[in-house]
């Protein structure tokens, strides 16, 4: 199942997510600070049919001086979870990174599993990573795996 999201941080900034074979139980997303430390759900749902595969149709969130978040948890069904991302901002990524993060269930808090601090403004990239060790410390007791990606407006 693909995904593709959108934020727009004070203009527009386009993000997507590819997974393996999994079913997305939630979309949601939000301008936020603090950044949260949990895994609840975010205020706005995320447009379904923005996210159904990685084209050029986007959910767009706009964040100004504040955090632009959007989660998802998935089921997983194998012994690996790929997170992968496809976007672009129209802030340089030299000027605040973006973030892939998956939630550790063990440490409660949410490990970094990659990130873009390089690209230019309104550039599309990649932000992808396998989980294969320590599974078991990101899923929950019925499968569900919750990522997040961000990046803050400043």
């Amino acid at each position: 199942m693909g995904m593709n999201v959108g934020v727009s941080q004070t203009g527009a900034w386009s993000m997507g997510v590819s997974q393996g074979p999994l079913i997305t139980k939630t979309y949601t997303k939000e301008d936020i600070t603090p950044l949260p430390s949990g895994e609840t759900d975010l205020a706005n749902a995320v447009n379904e049919t923005n996210v159904v595969s990685i084209d050029s149709t986007y959910d767009v969130l706009t964040s100004a001086g504040k955090y632009a978040v959007f989660l998802w948890k998935d089921k997983v069904f194998s012994s690996t979870f790929t997170a992968k991302w496809v976007g672009k901002s129209d802030r340089a990524t030299t000027d605040s990174t973006v973030y892939l993060q998956v939630y550790n269930r063990d440490t409660t808090t949410w490990d970094e599993i990659d990130s873009e601090s390089s690209v230019a403004a309104d550039t599309d990239f990649t932000l992808e990573a396998t989980v294969s060790t320590n599974l078991s410390s990101y899923i929950d007791v019925d499968g569900w795996i919750s990522c997040r990606v961000y990046q803050r407006a400043i």
